[in-house]
């Protein structure tokens, strides 16, 4: 027959790596958002694309890794590229989803965290447990001394 105690450590265990779980989750879908602003922010891309799936658009430099120019002068990617490709790879976009990030982020490492210790501590506890039943039964074994 099972205990209390044995019921109250498997459903502490349970919410732990419930607890976990869901902050690996959160996190999984923070880096995901951070690699599609990663790939908005550092991919060439083309601007329109032609009828039938041919590509006859405007070719664009990533919004990170785009060159200075002919005179080698220090220039805007406004005044490099031009207005469309400015537009459809706007700064301001990759921002909001990165604070659209931050608390998946942010919650998702305290779930994991809290998790985490709380499937270590109850570890230790039990092996603490487990050593103390050893000693008493080496205690009693060896007649009380």
């Amino acid at each position: 027959m099972t205990s209390l105690v044995q019921v109250y450590d498997r459903d502490f265990l349970e919410r732990a790596t419930h607890k976990q779980s869901l902050g690996v989750c959160l996190l999984i879908a923070t880096g995901g958002i951070w690699l599609w602003i990663a790939y908005l922010l550092l991919v060439p891309f083309t601007l329109g694309n032609g009828t039938n799936g041919h590509s006859n658009g405007r070719e664009c430099a990533s919004r990170v890794l785009y060159g200075a120019g002919e005179s080698g002068d220090k220039r805007t990617y406004v005044d490099l590229e031009g207005e469309g490709c400015a537009a459809e790879r706007d700064v301001a976009d990759s921002l909001a989803l990165l604070l659209v990030a931050l608390p998946f982020a942010t919650i998702g490492l305290f779930h994991y965290t809290a998790g985490t210790l709380s499937l270590q501590i109850a570890q230790h506890a039990s092996e603490r447990i487990r050593l103390a039943k050893s000693e008493e039964s080496g205690t009693a074994a060896n007649g009380g001394r």
